[in-house]
Parts: structure tokens; sequence; C-alpha cells
């Protein structure tokens, strides 16, 4: 996992620039914790619940 994570969001993105990254479609807490590490704190996924409809 933490190829692909690393391979679609760069890590020094992070620090470079100053706009909210949000990392998609979480689903383990292997994946929160290599993202944590990287220094995100948005994300979205399976990990935090089923997709809901717009109300």
């Amino acid at each position: 996992m933490t190829q692909s994570v690393t391979g679609c969001i760069p890590t020094q993105s992070v620090g470079t620039i100053y706009l909210p990254l949000i990392a998609e479609r979480v689903e383990t807490e292997g994946e929160l914790s290599v993202i944590r590490e990287m220094g995100l704190y948005g994300v979205q996924g399976q990990l935090f619940g089923e997709p809901k409809p717009w109300k």
C-alpha cells in the first residue's frame, strides 16, 4: 500500500503547497497510518463509512 499512496501523492507536496490535500479511498487502518505519517489529515473512504446520497 505504501507504494501506491506515495505514488499518488508526492510527499514533498504536503509541505510545499498550501492547499488542503485529501486522501481518498482510505479503507484500512494501515493506509490511514501511512497517510498520517505523510502529514495528511484530510481523508475519506470506506474506513469512515459507506457513501451516502446527497440530500
